[in-house]
């Protein structure tokens, strides 16, 4: 099955206000199949978009001829095209992140800032199924809470991604059928990365476990964003019965939080806005236990 155009739209249209005139959106798009893909779906529809590109300089000539592939195709579509280019080795050098962390940092930070300048009112981004899924994995090996467990969202703030209900096969189909062109980044068949890793060595042996993967991921993880809005829904009730707030003081009393079965991830709810770390909440509840 191929992305088709009216369900493409359609989950566009679920994210955004239906009093809202004339949406404008800012395509981000890399040069890749999925971005391209994303493109040639918003030139088929009745929309205002610009695009988008980031050259992070590490792959040398290959990055240059990436930017003004995307170019081109701007052009020839008659929409206004954004690019910048980083040192971004040097940033993560200097801020001690990984080369991938440093990427996200600096991509999202100035397309929000070109999205805010030029009067955009949506950044859209090409994450399919199939990269919801490496982040589930990602996160869970890494060890995240529920939250980090729930995927890639379909809107957060400004950021829509409407390809999230396709896998990456469905783009390849369409991509195919269009006749499309893209740039294949030579990285992502490198295992150099973590995501890399999990994309070619742990997803096929899942496949092979259950050929019905994809399907199976997507409905988990629409039960996972239910769970986590009771579990917030919960949390935030609880709050209100146990905490004190007395000016710029936060009470805990100490005999109902102790009362409650999951008291150790609501203590670490209540104190994360505070910056405590995970390990510290074991602490303060045996000096709860002890007074």
């Amino acid at each position: 099955m191929a992305v088709k155009l009216l369900a493409f739209q359609a989950a566009l249209l679920k994210a955004i206000p239906a009093n809202l005139e004339s949406p404008k959106f800012l395509l981000a798009v890399s040069g890749g199949l999925d971005s391209m893909v994303l493109t040639d779906l918003f030139s088929r529809c009745d929309w205002s978009f610009g695009i988008a590109h980031c050259n992070f300089q590490l792959r040398g000539e290959a990055s240059n001829e990436d930017a003004i592939f995307v170019q081109k195709k701007a052009q020839a579509l008659r929409v206004n095209f954004h690019v910048t280019n980083f040192k971004t080795k040097a940033y993560a050098a200097l801020n001690k992140l990984s080369t991938q962390e440093a990427a996200r940092k600096l991509r999202y930070e100035w397309l929000e800032e070109i999205r805010s300048k030029n009067n955009y009112d949506y950044l859209i981004t090409a994450h399919h199924l199939d990269d919801s899924l490496e982040t589930f994995l990602f996160n869970f090996a890494k060890g995240s809470g529920l939250k980090g467990l729930l995927g890639i969202p379909a809107k957060n703030g400004p950021i829509l991604r409407p390809l999230l209900g396709f896998s990456r096969a469905e783009l390849e189909i369409y991509y195919s059928r269009k006749k499309l062109n893209h740039r294949e980044d030579a990285s992502n068949s490198s295992d150099d990365y973590d995501r890399n890793k999990i994309r070619h060595q742990v997803i096929p042996v899942l496949k092979d476990i259950n050929p019905a993967l994809l399907t199976s991921v997507a409905a988990n993880l629409e039960h996972l964003k239910d769970s986590y809005l009771l579990f917030q829904h919960q949390v935030k009730q609880l709050e209100q019965q146990i905490l004190v707030k007395n000016d710029d003081q936060i009470l805990i009393q100490s005999s109902l939080l102790m009362a409650h079965p999951a008291r150790r991830t609501l203590l670490y709810e209540w104190l994360k806005p505070q910056a405590f770390h995970p390990n510290q909440i074991p602490q303060i509840l045996d000096c709860i236990v002890k007074e």
